[in-house]
């Protein structure tokens, strides 16, 4: 397997204006120019909590720099719509299930086309999680991808994390959210993060 790349990591200053677009950050697109430069086409993977900015960089890569945007809240939200308008919350591992799977198959049939840059808009605690699409990557675009790994992280105290989270939550009108456990691969909150500094002001 080849290595893992040097992952990016994007810091929200919890006391910035909630915004829908912003410049991508230098670093990012520094990574992106270097898989570039080697001749390849460029996978962006994305983790963090939600809430953290992963959709937002997602969304402007693919306005910006036309990039093929893969996401499951928004494969649930085309095929299901709302929560808790369209379907209750009892149904949502199975949707989220259900659009993994499509996910996937819509990912394969990308990297073995070998066309188009793509950003996969998900979360991707677990460095397992991160390592089966790197697999994927590797297996399915034949040399053709290479990956780069942009790390969310919130600045401030615990409260002031939460607080600006569930403000960016509440604030994203017809889409769905569900936070989950921001736990570190060393077992602890917050922790356990790699990556190299991109600030977002």
């Amino acid at each position: 397997m080849a290595s893992s790349p040097s992952p990016i990591s994007v810091n929200k200053n919890t006391t910035s204006n909630q915004t829908n677009t912003y410049p991508i950050p230098p670093n990012v697109l520094e990574a992106i120019q270097k898989v570039h430069n080697e001749g390849k086409k460029v996978i962006v993977m994305t983790c963090g909590t939600a809430g953290s900015g992963k959709s937002t960089l997602a969304l402007n890569l693919q306005s910006q720099e036309n990039y093929e945007r893969l996401s499951i809240d928004a494969l649930i939200h085309q095929h299901h719509g709302v929560y808790e308008r369209d379907y209750p919350a009892s149904l949502v591992p199975s949707l989220q299930d259900e659009a993994e799977s499509l996910l996937k198959s819509q990912l394969i049939s990308l990297l073995n086309a070998a066309k188009h840059d793509i950003v996969l808009d998900l979360s991707l605690y677990s460095k397992e999680d991160r390592d089966l699409y790197r697999d994927m990557v590797e297996r399915e675009g034949r040399g053709a991808y290479g990956v780069a790994l942009v790390v969310f992280r919130v600045k401030g105290t615990v409260e002031e994390q939460e607080r600006v989270l569930w403000r960016r939550i509440e604030g994203r009108g017809r889409e769905w959210f569900r936070m989950r456990d921001d736990v570190g691969e060393d077992g602890k909150r917050g922790k356990g993060r790699e990556g190299m500094l991109v600030e977002r002001e």
